[in-house]
């Protein structure tokens, strides 16, 4: 791989507090997590990643603070820390009870806390990365760009159309077509507008422009100034960020532009 050109792999740790992943579900164990990265490093992959889940039922916000300074030991550039969704009906909903919103915003601002002392900033909502070294694929599909995926269930955006490939194995071995999102270039404009205000500097304008083809305060100035007002946008002249509420609460970003 690294002899093609890749310079990145992502890990998905979880946890590790094995406990936990068991809970959700993981499969086999982080013993040797050290030798995989010495091996990664050796053969010419500089860049690795940790994926990394809280929220999970029955974590505590103590086992959160370990997983982080646990995976900071293995000095990654870059960690995605996702927060799990339990589905009702599943057998996790099932067997433990729900964290409620206030240990959400825990184990958030613990994630800030800890990986910022160690050189590491949130980027996006679920990204954090030292400086110089955030995922160009993340930011890619944020921003509008555009992206193959290959495979059973894999997304693919051309900047135009988005298509996503069918889950069955049997069937897209099959040669099943994908399932296509096509929709008006100004809902177009307007999703990825919204998506872009999941990143920590959002967007500029003329970036906008030049992606899109549309003017960002023309196509949704009403609601731009009305998320200012809730305090999830900061609005400047060239441009919109959201604020630290708005990394928060980004669903309401997105269901305003949308």
């Amino acid at each position: 791989w690294a002899s093609l050109g890749v310079n990145r792999i992502s890990l998905g740790i979880q946890a590790f507090q094995q406990e936990l992943r068991d809970r959700i579900g993981r499969r086999g164990s982080l013993g040797r997590l050290a030798e995989l990265v010495g091996t990664i490093l050796a053969n010419g992959i500089t860049r690795y990643n940790f994926d990394l889940i809280f929220n999970i039922p029955g974590q505590s916000v103590r086992q959160w603070r370990d997983t982080l300074e646990m995976a900071l030991e293995l000095n990654p550039e870059h960690i995605s820390a996702y927060a799990l969704t339990v589905e009702e009906g599943t057998r996790l909903a099932k067997s433990y009870p729900l964290l409620d919103d206030s240990a959400f915003l825990e184990f958030w601002e613990a994630t800030d806390s800890v990986l910022a002392r160690n050189g590491i900033r949130r980027y996006e909502i679920s990204n954090f990365a030292k400086p110089g070294c955030e995922c160009c694929h993340n930011l890619n599909v944020w921003h509008g760009m555009t992206y193959l995926g290959c495979g059973p269930a894999a997304t693919s955006f051309d900047g135009a159309d988005r298509w996503t490939n069918v889950p069955s194995l049997s069937s897209w071995l099959a040669g099943t077509r994908p399932e296509y999102d096509i929709i008006a270039k100004e809902s177009r404009a307007a999703e990825i507008l919204a998506f872009g205000m999941r990143a920590v500097d959002g967007w500029q304008w003329e970036e906008f422009r030049r992606r899109t083809g549309f003017d960002a305060v023309a196509l949704r100035g009403p609601q731009l100034r009305k998320l200012e007002a809730m305090g999830l946008l900061e609005l400047t002249e060239n441009g919109a960020m959201p604020t630290a509420k708005g990394l928060l609460f980004n669903d309401n970003i997105a269901m305003e532009l949308l």
